[in-house]
């Protein structure tokens, strides 16, 4: 950040009243009365400064006082005492010296409701997905690190999404951000979320899409060498599943309702490098009605086609039901895939 030149008015603010006794010398009790004047004449300035300006001369503070020596004895209000008073005044206007998580030298000021870290760093541990699809342990400073290697600010911002996911961000010189979003169980770390894009209230449809058959196979209890084969989709894998509700979700709303149902097949759908693209639920007619209504209520009606499928879009992904018959059999099923 760019640092002013001193403000003109910020100057000392009173001359000292000097009284001569003997040889002229000041007293010391007029000394003290005259710096607990200047440093209320200098309080009362910086109250009239506005919030920028008043980190500006925060920022401006922080570098002088680094580099002078201080002097107790000086009748003028010294370098750290103007800097302990900004700093007083920044604090009970809300702003916090942070993150909190941060190391020292890439804090700033910031306002307090903008950063969690100090709650986050109690919630931990966190969690985050690797680009192969595997959840691994992180830890606060580290996505700090990462966002700041972007050449980011010193302001990092964090805040919890509405589905209690921590975001670590920090803006770049051209304007655009650098992010990295922690989870609080592998589960949602693993999970793509999908939404509408216009929507602000956190409600979302999740699934595990782009993890690869090995991970997926161990995540969810199977064995890819003998549960997937060779399949049509894209020239890819396909992998079939008996869900368990002991089982992580595969497909889940944001009230943790999943309509896969207990003892009911589900199809894993694989490409060579895209990972899981697609994933089906055989459901219970009670299931799929719950589900019909969970997302007329969060994404609304969807579109009806001639056969009776009913299809949302949200974002890149297609979610689609189905209810029919097939050689004689009632078949209900739940689809979710990348477009």
């Amino acid at each position: 950040m760019k640092v002013n030149r001193p403000l003109s008015h910020l100057a000392p603010m009173i001359a000292m009243a000097f009284v001569l006794q003997g040889c002229g010398e000041p007293s010391a009790e007029h000394v003290q009365e005259a710096k607990v004047n200047q440093i209320e004449g200098l309080r009362t300035s910086y109250q009239s400064l506005s919030d920028a300006r008043l980190l500006e001369e925060s920022l401006r503070l922080l570098d002088v006082c680094s580099k002078e020596p201080s002097d107790p004895n000086a009748a003028e209000t010294n370098c750290s005492e103007k800097k302990a008073l900004v700093e007083d005044l920044m604090g009970a206007r809300g702003y916090c010296w942070g993150p909190y998580a941060a190391a020292q030298a890439d804090k700033s000021w910031m306002a307090c409701s903008d950063d969690v870290t100090k709650l986050a760093m109690s919630r931990g541990p966190w969690y985050a997905s690797t680009p192969a699809g595997v959840c691994r342990e992180t830890a606060m400073g580290e996505a700090i690190g990462s966002v700041l290697e972007h050449q980011g600010q010193w302001n990092v911002k964090t805040s919890f999404s509405p589905q209690g996911f921590l975001d670590v961000s920090s803006q770049l010189a051209d304007g655009s951000f650098s992010s990295v979003r922690l989870y609080p169980t592998c589960a949602g770390a693993l999970m793509t979320f999908m939404r509408v894009p216009e929507a602000r209230d956190g409600r979302y449809l999740a699934a595990p899409l782009g993890m690869f058959p090995r991970e997926a196979g161990e995540y969810f209890g199977f064995d890819a060498s003998r549960s997937c084969g060779g399949y049509s989709y894209g020239g890819g894998l396909g992998c079939t599943i008996g869900y368990q509700d002991r089982m992580p979700a595969l497909i889940e709303l944001s009230d943790g309702f999943t309509p896969c149902t207990e003892g009911r097949p589900v199809q894993l759908d694989f490409q060579p490098q895209r990972g899981m693209v697609g994933l089906t639920c055989s459901v219970s007619s009670e299931k799929l009605e719950a589900f019909h209504q969970k997302m007329r209520e969060a994404f609304g009606p969807g579109e009806l086609s001639k056969d009776g499928a009913r299809r949302w879009k949200l974002g890149k992904h297609l979610v689609r039901t189905m209810e029919g018959t097939v050689l004689g059999n009632a078949v209900r099923r739940v689809s979710v895939s990348v477009d």
